[in-house]
């Protein structure tokens, strides 16, 4: 079942080099923090009682983003799972004062294959819906320990056998980066769905002899976390990678349909005052995150300093001279670009004294810079 879906995966990364636009490929690391749930007992933890543990995995990704908002996800891992025990029925027969505690360790390789859903909630960050499929090999080995208690002459005998091969489904959702952020951070649930390992337990006294039985399917809830790199991303037609940073910045202006609202008549929001000595100034302006087409006018009192620029990662500069007294430098959006609001952020030298400015306007909304020269 597994290599099916990991065949059909991978055939689908290979299709989408020729059938979608706005895609990218990654590879990252990952691991996964939890703690183990679920698993039976033979005599419903009278006896036996898991008390603790935790599952810690490392993983090699590899993911293709389809149209910024499908994604599949291929991973091989190394999982250590550890199970602790302790007998409660020895505690309690010794007025809980000694107890017999067990730990159960094993380290195993796994395969996962996911797909999982972006949802755009910032410029740099991304909501993200992941559910997939995991193949584990927990070993099929025996395991087999004995211990005897001098304090009433018990005999301690652990045996777990180890399943060849177990399965599992998992349900992931988390915050992803996107852009120049590579981080993600999740929370995850893993249900497996046949047996990982069987402990059995026996105990044997001189009067007494009492057994259980624990039997874990690998299930855990926790933390998921991790990096993924962009490798490339292409566009469709085209089907040339273009391999990051190498995109040509477009700096030409280009007409644009009248917005509804015309810039002079929107409202209007301060942003920042700041006083200058030096009446000399340099602009330089620019987006800091992924390029989305957004265009601007810029706006000295009541002299455009440029009208419908293109705003991209290549610094647009600009020395203007301030007049005495107070000085309107307005932001004015033509459009919105890609996503909403339209960004960009300003750089402004006057002589040693360097300033920067987030501007994130909108078609109802200009933003002003007021700067004073004495």
């Amino acid at each position: 079942m597994l290599h099916r879906i990991l065949i059909l995966l991978l055939l689908l990364q290979v299709v989408s080099l020729s059938a979608f636009s706005q895609n990218s490929c990654h590879v990252g690391i990952g691991t996964d923090w939890g703690l183990p749930i679920g698993g039976t007992y033979s005599e419903s933890k009278d006896v036996l009682k898991s008390n603790s543990g935790h599952i810690i995995n490392a993983s090699l990704l590899f993911n293709t983003i389809l149209s910024e908002r499908i994604g599949f996800e291929v991973a091989a891992g190394q999982n250590n799972q550890v199970i602790k025990f302790s007998d409660q029925k020895f505690k309690k027969t010794h007025n809980d004062k000694y107890e017999i505690k067990i730990k159960q360790k094993n380290l195993f390789p796994n395969l996962e294959a996911s797909v999982f859903y972006l949802a755009h909630y910032s410029d740099n960050t991304n909501l993200y819906f992941k559910l997939g499929y995991r193949w584990n090999y927990p070993g099929n080995k025996i395991d087999s320990k004995e211990k005897y208690v001098i304090l009433d002459g018990s005999d301690v005998q652990i045996e777990s056998a180890y399943t060849q091969q177990t399965e599992g489904i998992l349900g992931e959702v988390g915050i992803r980066g996107r852009n120049n952020n590579p981080f993600y951070f999740g929370i995850k649930y893993y249900y497996g769905m046949s047996p990982n390992v069987t402990t059995d337990y026996t105990v044997r006294q001189k009067t007494l002899t009492y057994k259980d039985q624990f039997v874990s399917n690998g299930s855990f809830i926790g933390i998921a976390l991790g990096l993924n790199l962009q490798v490339f991303e292409w566009d469709y037609p085209n089907i040339k990678l273009r391999l990051k940073p190498k995109k040509k910045p477009n700096t030409s202006t280009s007409p644009l349909p009248k917005p509804e609202i015309a810039p002079e008549q929107r409202k209007e929001q301060i942003i920042r005052r700041m006083t200058l000595t030096n009446p000399v100034i340099t602009i330089k302006v620019y987006d800091p995150n992924k390029i989305d087409n957004d265009i601007v006018s810029i706006k000295l009192n009541n002299e455009y300093v440029v009208s419908n620029l293109v705003v991209v990662k290549e610094p647009w500069i600009k020395e203007i001279i301030l007049k005495k007294g107070e000085n309107r430098l307005t932001f004015q959006a033509m459009n919105l670009g890609k996503y909403s609001p339209n960004t960009a952020e300003m750089i402004i030298q006057a002589g040693r004294e360097v300033y920067k400015l987030q501007f994130n306007t909108t078609l109802e909304l200009n933003q002003v810079l007021i700067i004073t020269i004495p």
